[in-house]
């Protein structure tokens, strides 16, 4: 630790010029658009085009040099501004998230980007990043480990990992379904134009009918490439996961080849959250992540503290690690007479498209068309009227001593939130008219972390939930008295 000034890695000049690129590129398509005429216009230009250069490359390095931070005994001071300087301190003890980016390259060269956050920050960018060399990186973790070993640690397999990868977006996974219905389609559609235009002497149209279907099968493949892709480069983000809690921060590190290495505060988490998509319900896993500040502010960045896990032992490792337990006293559901609400939408679109089908099979020849489309259609419908019949099942409102569990559905993913009830900022209980015949209510539960969120749950009974949410107030309450006394006795 040095009480002088230290600017960031000479790496962070190479990343400026890399953003700068777009700029550099500029006086190149100029003198593509105006071509000089003669001897003078190509001296004026090629100086021009000079000073402009010189004038980028001058503001990366000067961006560079006048970046500075020290760290001290109680925090990190950092100076920076171009022409108006600018100063500030962060606290070690306001530092919610670090998040250590090594790059491939980065590494090589000695650096690493480490951007912090926390509380009085903006949820648009970190309080401090900043590319650090090594050893500066290496007394900022010890800072922040505070000489405590790791403790109760959690490593995926890379198995586990790839079926995470591959089916926990449930958009990404639909392209599975979407290629083979759009090849068979092209096909279909070729035989029936042949067989319509059997006697047209027509040579384009015969053509066309010919081609559609090697098109759509190309169609077909590149989607499923896609798909690949996308998942072998969440593979590469996420791989090598492993998770432990070392002192008050949970710390998660990830990534094949670049390595991403993140401290979060564990005290001031605002809910973890257990997930579980369509297909990673077939299978029988579950992850889980956690909202705070600072985290999910990177790019493709799932907050990820547990990947693909059986229940069970998830909830032993959440135990152990983020000490929040999933165990659920009292329940409450939503009313069983409230299915129909949940299956409502996707069940009268699936009325709609078979009303618009049999309407098109009764006018239409084209009957090979309508099969295939027919039965592509009835596929995601009737899995999504499943899903929420699965969805009304888990969806409910529980708590224990410390925490309060909201489940829920978004989407295509059942998520369950687990918040700590001194992260909880207030609970709304809205009824429409229908709910007041019918005695329900939707809750709204709103909580902070990069911005003001809330999770609902719709048509739970009222008396129920009026009770439960009266016993949460209550322990709420004693934890309250109980971390007052905690703190108060030091001093008396």
């Amino acid at each position: 630790m040095s009480n002088e000034y230290r600017r960031t890695h000479p790496y962070t000049i190479f990343m400026n010029l890399k953003i700068s690129v777009i700029l550099l590129l500029l006086p190149v398509l100029r003198q593509l658009i105006h071509s000089p005429q003669n001897i003078f216009e190509i001296i004026r230009t090629l100086s021009l085009n000079t000073i402009y250069a010189i004038g980028v490359l001058s503001y990366a390095v000067y961006s560079y040099r006048r970046y500075m931070y020290r760290l001290l005994p109680y925090g990190i001071e950092v100076k920076s501004g171009l022409f108006i300087q600018k100063f500030f301190t962060l606290p070690y003890n306001k530092i919610q998230t670090v998040n250590i980016y090594k790059s491939a390259l980065s590494s090589l060269l000695g650096a690493a980007k480490i951007s912090i956050d926390s509380p009085g920050g903006t949820s648009r960018r970190y309080d401090i990043s900043a590319f650090f060399s090594h050893h500066y990186t290496e007394i900022l973790t010890e800072l922040l480990n505070s000489g405590k070993k790791k403790k109760a640690v959690y490593r995926s397999d890379n198995s586990s990992i790839l079926l995470m990868c591959a089916f926990w977006s449930n958009p990404t996974t639909g392209l599975l379904l979407a290629a083979p219905f759009i090849s068979r389609l092209g096909t279909a559609a070729g035989n029936e134009i042949r067989h319509i235009l059997y006697h047209s002497m027509d040579i384009f149209w015969e053509k066309l009918a010919v081609q559609i279907s090697p098109v759509t099968a190309s169609v077909a493949n590149m989607l499923i490439i896609g798909w690949v892709i996308a998942v072998v480069i969440e593979f590469l983000r996420y791989g090598r996961f492993s998770a432990a809690r070392i002192g008050k921060y949970i710390v998660v590190s990830r990534g094949i080849f670049n390595r991403n290495i993140t401290y979060t505060r564990a005290d001031r988490i605002a809910a973890v959250t257990v997930n579980q998509s369509l297909l990673m319900r077939i299978l029988g896993l579950y992850s889980a992540g956690i909202f705070t500040i600072g985290a999910g502010k990177l790019k493709g960045d799932k907050s990820l503290i547990i990947a693909a896990e059986k229940k069970k032992e998830l909830h032993r490792h959440l135990k152990q690690m983020v000490r929040i337990s999933p165990d659920e006293k009292k329940i409450v559901r939503p009313a069983g007479s409230a299915l129909f609400s949940y299956v409502m939408l996707p069940f009268l679109i699936t009325l709609l498209i078979m009303s618009i089908l049999v309407t098109v099979d009764y006018f239409s020849v084209i009957d090979e068309i309508f099969k295939v489309i027919m039965l592509f259609t009835l596929i995601p419908l009737v899995w999504w009227i499943m899903f929420r019949i699965y969805a009304h099942r888990h969806s409910h409102l529980a708590l224990n001593s410390r925490q309060l569990i909201v489940s829920s559905y978004r989407k295509l993913t059942v998520q369950k939130y687990i918040i700590p009830f001194e992260q909880l900022q207030y609970i709304s209980i809205i009824q429409n008219p229908m709910q007041r015949l019918a005695h329900t209510c939707t809750v709204k539960v709103y909580l902070y972390y990069e911005k003001r969120a809330f999770h609902t749950i719709k048509n739970l009974p009222l008396s129920e939930t009026t009770d439960l949410l009266n016993n949460a107030q209550r322990y709420s309450a004693k934890r309250t008295i109980s971390a007052s006394a905690l703190i108060k006795q030091p001093n008396d």
